[in-house]
Parts: structure tokens; C-alpha cells; sequence
């Protein structure tokens, strides 16, 4: 027997032959081929690889940025204010929570600088004395409560915190911030909105 008719499917009709199925035809039909190797990737399969590769580029960048503030931490002691925020971690961060003041005008008290940022009334005490002795802070009572005393960051020590801030947004290269966060979350809401479906 000829083996080109061994396939043979029939077809249901008056004075139809049957059609011999071809081995690539068959394979489709039967689903052995779903998605070959040199198929286009799932969609799911790009976005997650997009939001990884740009987290990694975001990873990248706090990175520089974190080294860059290390090194005008080091270099950065031209004024008082800067020598004494420079010289340790936690004077930087207090100058930080104090600058808080500068813009709410809400006094902080040595037991709310203690709470917030998780420190000893020791270390607190001493911080706010630092800074009242250099003028950097005012001293105003707390409103509804005379026996308190709170603290406010005066305009000589926001003026530092101006000069700093101008200095990262130089050093910060914001827009590639911006382009790579973008394309972050593009890819974080496209797969959300694939898991949804």
C-alpha cells in the first residue's frame, strides 16, 4: 500500500476523496505546538523584565546618589552650620527633623525630637542646646501647655538647608530619576493588570 494514504482523514460528502493530512498540520491540530522556541515572548514575560531591569537602574541610581551626598558630607564645612550638621550622622538627621519646624512654624519639643527620631533625651537635650547656643532655633511655648517649650528653626539656619538642597538638585540627575520611575511603573501596572484578568 502506498504510505501517503496511511493519513487519510475522511470527508463526509458525495464524490469526495479523502485528503491526505500533511505531518505540520496534524501537529497543529493535535496542540503539540503551542508556543515554539522562536515564537514572539509573552507579554507578561517583557513587563517583568522591564520592571526588574529599571529597578535595577533606579537600585543604580539611589546608589550615586547616597556615595555623592557621603562625599559633600566629607567636603561640604564652610559655615557653622555645615560643620556641625557634617559632623556626625545624627546631627545631620536632627538638622533634617528640625527643618520640619521651619516650614509647619509648630515648635518641637525636646520629647517630641526624642520620639521621632528614636534617640535618648540625652542626645535630644543635647542636640536642641547645640543649636538654641548657635541661634539656629528659637525658643516659644507650647500652646495650651505654658510649662512646655518648644523649638523653631530660625531663617539663618534654613538659608544652609536652601544652598544644600540647590547643590542635590544639581548633583541629583532628576530627569533620568523621572524617565526610569516612569517606565517602572508602567511595567508594575501592566502586570497588575494582567493578574486582575
Amino acid at each position: 500500500m502506498n504510505h501517503m494514504y496511511l493519513n487519510l482523514k475522511r470527508r463526509e460528502g458525495k464524490g469526495m476523496k479523502p485528503r491526505v493530512e500533511s505531518g505540520a498540520t496534524r501537529t497543529i491540530q493535535t496542540g503539540s505546538i503551542i508556543n515554539p522556541n522562536n515564537g514572539p515572548p509573552k507579554k507578561n514575560k517583557f513587563y517583568q523584565n522591564l520592571k526588574q531591569n529599571t529597578l535595577d537602574n533606579i537600585s543604580e541610581l539611589y546608589v550615586d546618589f547616597y556615595m555623592e551626598l557621603w562625599q559633600m558630607t566629607q567636603t561640604r564645612k564652610a559655615t557653622r552650620v555645615q560643620r556641625w550638621t557634617n559632623a556626625s550622622r545624627l546631627n545631620w538627621n536632627a538638622g533634617i527633623h528640625m527643618m520640619k519646624t521651619y516650614f509647619t512654624r509648630k515648635p518641637t519639643t525636646v520629647s517630641s525630637l526624642q520620639f521621632k527620631m528614636h534617640i535618648t533625651r540625652t542626645s535630644a537635650r543635647k542636640i536642641i542646646s547645640d543649636m538654641y547656643g548657635e541661634g539656629w532655633i528659637t525658643q516659644h511655648q507650647i500652646e495650651g501647655d505654658k510649662r512646655k517649650l518648644g523649638y523653631i528653626v530660625t531663617d539663618v539656619f534654613y538659608k544652609n538647608w536652601e544652598q544644600y538642597v540647590t547643590v542635590l538638585i544639581n548633583k541629583s540627575e532628576l530627569q533620568d530619576w523621572q524617565q526610569t520611575y516612569n517606565m517602572h511603573h508602567f511595567a508594575c501596572k501592566h502586570l497588575d493588570n494582567n493578574m486582575d484578568t
